[in-house]
């Protein structure tokens, strides 16, 4: 607008308005009452105490500070949880994982859900960043609130221009921790290689797992050229069955995981880890796992060493030796030796603490087995061969020198049906086991033997024991229906199909000689192992009766014949007896077809380990047939799951009537699957994928 002006008179000092037009005094008139507020409006921001927080020398100077301190740090593996409250369109918290400086996951507070907004996700030197371009811009109002041992922001409150409307904001940063990295990663590496660097293939080890998943107990696994073969408790499943390769697993998919939290020990002569504690998530409770080596014993190649644990043992010698030369490698270990002496079938007992009449062990004999009390806490070492035993009638405490994991069928194999019982001494538990050979399978609790392990055995006559290794036979490829002949250890390979069929012993006989007039006819019980896809089974087939054919999968075996026949006068050695079998694909007039596949689904149970379950829905599309079984097997990432129906032979399907039927199945695939790897499940003509977290 134009200036106003008028002349004064001469006689008077202020304008006179009255003159003015009316439209130039009224405007003259806004323009005073504007600059009047402006004043008011400068004087009151004058006065507001946020005008004292913007940004000035001594805020630059405290970033500065605190951002040193975190690089001082070295901090480069790393999680925290963000959130924003602003008015914007997004305001969860987000989870940021760090490794190496690099994002590498991003998800909600508990690392799930799909990936955030990139303006939402920061890293530390992100909220560093942010809070240098506050303070270049400058913003009306900065408040930065940092943690003192870290130097991390841990709030950012922000009004980046004043009288603005909606543009301030807040950055609050929770939960923040280092998670293993490069430094435990180096460790690892460095402990494997001293590992990797003794080359032990064949080794002892004790290991405790405590873990809010079951009951806490040691196991014990026996491992030869890298390979579990014995576990005490035998039971033990492959979850807590723990070996030095796979500690060194675990603790590398730790980090690459990575978990929140992990701390390890390892042994400094070996590089075994000796403790794991690994918290996977803070924020998820009872999902801890805690891994201790209680006893860890290498094995040389002939397996000439037998560790006893603290408290009694029975364990055999191997030779004719004064019992102070026997003793000496377990000196101060033990303070109680029994032997038993069989022809006069009583103990005879050795102190080394005493001396005299009270010694009446003077010597160790071969093959004998004897009680040991251990009082070392650590347990003790006795150095011991294989051997060949003479066994009398009666009880015999002897030792076994055969290969650690030996299954006991095998052990006693030249025993034949001399044999009553055997029993085995639990050092753990402190109890017996025992086996028979003619007791149900569940009721014999002694399956496997370890080297230099003592134990008692009941013969009905005098004979030599010669104790046999492992059973190594020949492969035969055989086609589909024909007959084949099978020696202990020897295995069928069906043509141009992934079938395998190992026959691993005879485990009952009770047939009737053909020498002698009997009621009952009696039978034969074989045990073989099917293998399909890599995937083995323990089968039992018994000749003559409905047991001597099994279904399996998709194929039918069938016990053709054992041989040699049962005479009165010759006790059949195991390593004799030979199984004759036929090997075919189960066709539709075996009575089973594949069932039609309606829905595959993939359920991740939220439980600690990860289990995997598959519900299927499959239909039988008439009367005629009616959902049988299903198969599950397992070849690398690859599963594949059969369901079968039972239908009738051909000649009856003309009265069928199309009614279909459809059948629930949930198939457990439990939990030993390697988190990240993606595996393939198949269905029918359905596939389905899944990664374990």
């Amino acid at each position: 607008m134009k200036a106003l002006r008028t002349k004064p008179r001469p006689t008077h000092d202020r304008f006179t308005i009255s003159r003015l037009p009316r439209i130039a005094a009224s405007r003259l008139l806004v323009a005073t009452l504007a600059a009047l507020l402006l004043s008011v409006a400068a004087l009151a921001l004058s006065d507001d105490p946020a005008a004292a927080d913007a940004p000035t020398p001594a805020d630059q100077t405290e970033l500065d500070s605190n951002r040193a301190l975190w690089d001082s740090l070295g901090i480069r593996d790393y999680r925290l949880t963000t959130r924003q409250s602003c008015f914007c369109v997004f305001t969860e918290p987000v989870r940021v994982t760090v490794q190496n400086g690099v994002v590498t996951q991003t998800g909600d507070a508990f690392g799930f859900g799909d990936p955030p907004p990139d303006f939402a996700v920061f890293t530390v030197d992100v909220l560093f960043d942010r809070v240098q371009e506050l303070i270049d811009l400058p913003a009306a109002d900065l408040v930065v609130e940092y943690d003192p041992e870290n130097g991390i922001p841990r709030s950012i409150s922000v009004d980046q221009i004043a009288l603005a409307v909606d543009d301030e904001f807040t950055i609050t940063v929770q939960n923040f921790h280092a998670i293993p990295g490069a430094a435990e990663r180096a460790e690892l590496a460095a402990n494997l290689a001293l590992w990797e660097s003794l080359r032990i293939r064949d080794y002892r080890l004790t290991t405790f797992l405590g873990c809010f998943c079951f009951e806490p107990a040691p196991v014990t696994v026996t491992v030869r050229d890298g390979q579990i073969v014995a576990t005490d408790p035998v039971d033990a499943s492959a979850f807590l069955a723990l070996t030095v390769e796979k500690l060194f697993d675990k603790i590398a998919r730790a980090i690459d995981g990575p978990v929140d939290s992990l701390r390890v020990t390892y042994d400094p002569d070996t590089g075994i880890p000796l403790t794991l504690d690994i918290d996977e998530d803070f924020g998820i409770a009872d999902e801890e796992e805690f891994i201790e080596v209680r006893d860890f014993t290498p094995l040389n190649g002939a397996e000439d060493a037998f560790t006893m644990p603290f408290g009694w043992n029975i364990v055999g010698w191997s030779g004719a030796t004064p019992v102070e030369t026997a003793t000496e490698s377990i000196a101060g270990a033990f303070d109680a030796l029994f032997g038993w002496s069989a022809a006069a079938q009583a103990f005879k007992s050795y102190f080394p603490a005493a001396a005299g009449p009270a010694n009446s062990l003077a010597e160790l004999e071969q093959g004998q087995g004897y009680w040991v009390r251990v009082t070392n806490p650590a347990g003790a070492l006795w150095q011991q061969p294989p051997l060949t035993i003479e066994l009398v009638a009666g009880l015999n405490l002897v030792m076994w020198g055969g290969p650690s994991g030996a299954a006991i069928e095998d052990v006693v194999g030249d025993l034949g049906r001399a044999l009553r019982s055997l029993s085995v001494w639990d050092a753990r538990g402190q109890r017996f086991q025992s086996f028979a050979p003619n007791r149900p399978a569940f009721l014999n609790t002694a399956r496997t033997l370890l080297h230099g392990q003592g134990l008692w055995l009941d013969v009905d006559r005098a004979l030599t024991w010669r104790q046999p290794s492992a059973i190594q036979g020949e492969t035969f490829d055989v086609a589909e229906g024909e007959p084949v002949t099978l020696a202990p250890g020897d295995t069928a390979a069906l043509t141009n199909s992934p079938l395998r069929i190992r026959f691993e012993r005879v485990s009952f006989d009770n047939r009737c000689p053909s020498d002698v007039v009997c009621i009952t006819a009696g039978e034969v019980r074989t045990e073989v192992t099917a293998t399909i896809d890599g995937q083995p089974q323990s089968l039992t087939l018994t000749v003559p009766g409905d047991g001597s054919q099994v279904e399996i999968g998709r194929f039918i075996i069938e016990a053709v014949e054992i041989a040699p026949g049962a005479l009165s006068t010759v006790v059949i050695a195991p390593r004799d007896y030979r199984l004759s079998v036929q090997l075919r694909r189960d066709a539709f007039q075996a009575g089973l077809v594949p069932a039609q596949i309606d829905s595959v689904e993939i359920v991740v149970a939220e439980s600690f380990p990860v289990q995997i379950f598959v519900p299927i829905q499959s239909i039988a599309p008439s009367s005629c047939e009616t959902f049988d079984h299903v198969t599950t097997t397992r070849q690398g990432t690859t599963i594949t799951i059969d369901v079968w129906n039972r239908g009738q032979p051909p000649a009856i399907l003309a009265p069928c009537l199309a009614v279909i039927t459809e059948s629930q199945h949930n198939v457990a695939l439990g939990s030993d699957f390697v988190p990240g790897v993606e595996y393939r499940v198949l269905v029918g003509d359905q596939e389905r994928r899944f990664t374990t977290p």
